[in-house]
């Protein structure tokens, strides 16, 4: 079947570039004709935004905006003893835009603030770094992390578990 290798053998391939457009080889290797060259169909992003939005109030909801109000009682379930009151907490805490709340509990200490957006989460953790005593400055990320808009700053570096049961109650 001469006329079935020839079809292989030219039938076109389509690969893509680095610039967002495919180009074209023939099956054999061999480049095509630049004309032949496809350009990004910018109808599938759109197809799959249109199919992602339905979907997206599916399943566990993921949260990504957390509060002090929410965040407290849940800590309290957990046998934590939780302030909620910022200004007497110290000023990077007073300075969080959505409140702040120590929770302690036998042998550690937490600080959790809470602000607008992640980008002020940053600012936060980078008081928390430029203004930490000594000791603490040495090893502050071990005993520093961030989450969206929430910075949690323990007193020691806590084991897993409790680091999961703490971050399982953000809310």
């Amino acid at each position: 079947m001469p006329g079935a290798c020839e079809f292989l053998l030219n039938r076109v391939v389509h690969l893509r570039s680095l610039h967002g457009r495919s180009t074209t080889r023939r099956a054999n290797g061999l480049p095509s004709s630049p004309a032949a060259t496809v350009a990004r169909v910018p109808g599938r992003r759109i197809a799959l935004a249109l199919l992602a939005i339905p979907l997206a109030g599916c399943g566990n909801p993921v949260h990504s905006h957390y509060s002090v109000k929410q965040t407290a009682p849940c800590l309290r379930k957990l046998g934590y003893k939780v302030s909620t009151n910022a200004e007497k907490l110290g000023p990077v805490e007073a300075s969080a835009t959505e409140g702040a709340l120590r929770a302690k509990e036998k042998g550690n200490a937490l600080v959790v603030t809470f602000s607008e957006s992640s980008s002020e989460a940053k600012n936060i953790e980078d008081a928390y770094k430029r203004f930490s005593p000594k000791p603490r400055a040495k090893h502050i990320n071990d005993v520093m992390s961030m989450q969206h808009n929430v910075v949690l700053l323990w007193t020691i570096t806590p084991p897993k578990d409790e680091l999961d049961r703490v971050t399982g109650c953000l809310r």
